[in-house]
Order: C-alpha cells, then structure tokens, then sequence
C-alpha cells in the first residue's frame, strides 16, 4: 500500500486537475472547482483510515480534539 504521503500527494493532484478541468471545460465556478479538488484529496486518505498503521490518522484526531479542547477553555 502507499504511503500517507504519497496518497496526500496524488489526491491533491488528482483534485487541482480535475477542479482545474471542470472550470475550464463546464463552466463551473472558482468555489466549486475547489470543492472538486478538496473532495478528491479528502477521498484520498480513505484507504488509511482503515488502515492497522495508520498513524497519521490517529495524530490528526489528536490535533482536531485538542483544538476542540482550547476551543472549549476560552
């Protein structure tokens, strides 16, 4: 399997140039060409999630709660 970075990478890719290909091609807006590109590279980091070594997930749940946490004290 590949590693978390390389899916990362390849989302993003994939996501700007078919964001990039509907807004040339479809017309569609600059808001929606991003929601395409950040749809795909979300999509990209599922194969991790199910993933027994994935690490990263776990790190990045860490950081979303403890921000939810300083969110909370203030």
């Amino acid at each position: 399997m590949a590693s978390y970075s390389k899916h990362i990478g390849i989302g993003s890719l994939t996501g700007i140039t078919f964001g990039f290909i509907c807004y040339w091609t479809y017309g569609i807006n600059l808001i929606q060409a991003i929601a395409v590109a950040a749809v795909a590279e979300i999509g990209s980091i599922l194969p991790d999630i199910d993933s027994d070594a994935s690490e990263q997930i776990e790190n990045a749940e860490k950081r979303l709660f403890d921000l939810a946490n300083q969110g909370e004290a203030q």
